[in-house]
């Protein structure tokens, strides 16, 4: 009887890694090229923002899907953004990332996603 629950439990604990890794790969960012840095009215203090492809990478790696209340209540807004194109879950989409950790994807089929991430400091540190 032990060794079928064990059996049981492991299969389960197996199964569940199986879903979490088939829902991280079908919303894996591949594709990140930038066209455009800048800034919103006010934001002269943003000359010096930019970021690579690879460091837009590691932000949707980093970064969590929100709805647009957690955006608006959870992060800041600054001015300081690039935008580009990339891949998500077989679609091409535009994104903007601004400095204050927040993406905003809008699709070919016109979804919207919203992105922040409470871990990449690291990222929008001035250079």
């Amino acid at each position: 009887m032990v060794k079928v629950l064990t059996i049981v439990c492991c299969l389960l604990v197996l199964t569940g890694c199986s879903a979490n890794s088939s829902q991280a790969t079908a919303n894996a960012i591949f594709h990140v090229q930038i066209t455009a840095t800048g800034s919103d009215q006010g934001g002269e203090f943003c000359n010096n923002f930019s970021l690579s492809n690879a460091q837009v990478e590691t932000f949707f790696k980093k970064s969590r899907e929100l709805t647009y209340q957690q955006l608006h209540n959870e992060f800041d807004y600054l001015p300081c953004f690039v935008k580009g194109t990339l891949q998500r879950n077989q679609q091409q989409c535009d994104f903007t990332l601004r400095a204050g950790a927040t993406a905003e994807l809008v699709c070919n089929d016109n979804t919207q996603y919203f992105y922040g991430c409470t871990t990449c400091d690291n990222l929008f540190v001035a250079k």
